[in-house]
């Protein structure tokens, strides 16, 4: 009978210790599996950090780009702005303009038309 219980308990020790090195290898096979694919979520993670510093290069590239295109646009708008004051100027001069027959006076001494015109071409002359 001691010999039976000593052979009982032989052979759920031998059981026990056969079984935990089976699920001690399933347990590793398992530890491994789950380092393998932290590993592949890491690289992954590492690829769209570097994709996302390269956006956001891009994007300040653009945004920096866009920006010099609207001080462009502004500096036009300033200068289209200011052109039209001086045309709106110059059509009033015009507008304001009046034509009348020189008097004898002013023909014998006031300059003749093609002098005048080279004076007022030299100061309409841009600076």
């Amino acid at each position: 009978m001691i010999a039976a219980f000593v052979l009982c308990c032989g052979l759920i020790t031998w059981g026990y210790v056969r079984g935990s090195r089976d699920a001690s290898a399933e347990y590793a096979a398992l530890i491994a599996k789950e380092k393998d694919a932290h590993a592949e979520t890491k690289k992954a993670l590492e690829a769209a950090l570097a994709t996302g510093i390269g956006w956001k290069a891009a994007y300040e590239e653009m945004e920096s780009s866009a920006a010099a295109y609207r001080d462009t646009a502004e500096a036009c708008l300033v200068r289209e702005k200011d052109w039209r004051a001086a045309v709106e100027r110059q059509e009033s001069v015009l507008r304001e303009a009046s034509s009348r027959a020189r008097t004898p006076e002013e023909r014998d001494h006031v300059v003749d038309d093609a002098t005048r015109r080279k004076a007022a071409a030299l100061l309409n002359a841009a600076w």
